[in-house]
């Protein structure tokens, strides 16, 4: 499995990470589970361009006070693409 990275996407230098993933084939369909947390189900898009998947998650701003002790969690938003054969 991929690991959760923080990646520099051309974006305007926003953050975007790379959400984990599982694909697998079931009865002759590829389902593909990922996980954006906190991303809302209108808050997903997908496109497919030029043989590519393209998935983005935004998720809802968070307003906090305070300072972080521990954050396991990175800001941003999510983004994978995947190529299709």
């Amino acid at each position: 499995m991929p690991t959760n990275d923080v990646i520099e996407k051309n974006t305007g230098g926003a953050r975007m990470i790379r959400p984990r993933y599982s694909i697998r084939v079931d009865e002759g369909l590829v389902r593909a589970v990922i996980e954006m947390p906190g991303v809302p189900k209108d808050g997903v898009s997908m496109t497919i361009e030029n043989n590519e998947l393209r998935l983005m998650g935004t998720r809802a701003n968070v307003n906090t006070t305070g300072t972080y002790l521990l954050r396991e969690r990175n800001q941003g938003d999510y983004y994978q693409t995947f190529t299709l054969d």
